[in-house]
């Protein structure tokens, strides 16, 4: 797994166990999905977490003995954790799985997953809204029933109609195999909007999108790109 670099949030005051440094900082300014690991132990001396000074490193808040910990612990986080015993990579992958969800339902999914297993002391950043397109099919994917019009799942770009308010939650679970059991045909609609997405030009992604309009509705417009720099543009 790759390393993160490690932020700290040093209490003030020292370890009178470890020579009072006095060092002082103030609490993490960090963004994104924040997990506890509860760590029992400092990955560094071995003493018990004070409640106050901690290290940020893969989602992860680890906690410390005391200020001379944190500046040790991000010189190499992995191998402090595996040298001391703590079990760090379950969190690690859980944290991770909500980054990478794709929709709001599968994230929604994977924190509650987090939740059962790992304190959140802070919550992920909002998803960047993308394209949606309705795939408007006829049956539910996982109970075979009418789509009741106001449940819906998001995945690869598609809005799922369900019948019921039960069914989101196992269609996340397996969404391609639940569409493919279903005989729903769901594969032209997500290739035309991962086509839209891997555009490589303004005209390009134009020329998708109209494609895409041509056969299904769109219910949520792709995020505007962002301008290009200009070529002009003065060197300070």
């Amino acid at each position: 797994m790759p390393q993160e670099e490690g932020k700290t949030a040093v209490a003030e005051g020292g370890h009178s166990g470890h020579g009072g440094g006095g060092s002082t900082s103030s609490t993490s300014s960090g963004t994104g999905l924040l997990v506890d690991l509860a760590n029992e132990k400092c990955p560094i001396m071995g003493g018990k977490p004070d409640g106050k000074t901690w290290s940020e490193w893969n989602g992860l808040r680890i906690g410390h003995c005391c200020g001379m910990c944190p500046a040790k612990f991000s010189a190499d986080p992995e191998k402090s954790l595996k040298k001391a015993g703590v079990d760090w990579q379950a969190a690690a992958a859980a944290a991770q799985k909500v980054k990478d969800a794709k929709s709001e339902e599968e994230r929604a999914a994977a924190l509650k997953a987090l939740r059962a297993k790992w304190k959140v002391v802070r919550e992920p950043e909002p998803l960047k809204p993308g394209l949606l397109v309705d795939l408007a099919n006829e049956k539910c994917p996982i109970m075979g029933g009418k789509p009741d019009g106001k449940t819906f799942s998001e995945w690869s770009g598609l809005r799922v109609g369900h019948c019921c308010g039960m069914c989101p939650g196992k269609f996340q679970a397996d969404p391609a195999k639940a569409l493919d059991k279903a005989g729903i045909d769901w594969k032209p609609a997500a290739a035309a909007v991962k086509k839209v997405a891997d555009a490589k030009t303004p005209e390009d992604r134009s020329k998708a999108l109209k494609a895409v309009a041509s056969k299904w509705k769109v219910v949520r417009e792709p995020a505007p790109e962002p301008a290009p720099e200009s070529k002009d543009a003065p060197t300070k």
